[in-house]
């Protein structure tokens, strides 16, 4: 499974459910590893796609809404769901 996909299950899911999924609840309807979650959100955190909390318990607190690929300085708008 790649990032991207993961990414676009985030971004659906918060937009269906107005709230961001958790690490578990991701890892859940995607059939991944808690590891392979976790790999796949410090990916997306790095690419400036997700903020986490300040303790980085890997809870989203903000996610970034841009097109996979973009450089992180392009217009982007950020949400706190």
């Amino acid at each position: 499974m790649s990032t991207e996909t993961v990414y676009e299950y985030i971004i659906r899911y918060a937009l269906e459910h107005q709230v961001l999924p958790r690490q578990k609840k991701i890892a859940e309807d995607l059939f991944l590893s808690k590891s392979a979650v976790q790999y796949h959100l410090r990916k997306l955190e790095r690419q400036g796609y997700l903020v986490f909390d300040e303790e980085k318990q890997y809870i989203i607190t903000e996610l970034v809404y841009r097109k996979v690929g973009d450089q992180p300085s392009e217009q982007r708008q950020r949400t706190g769901l």
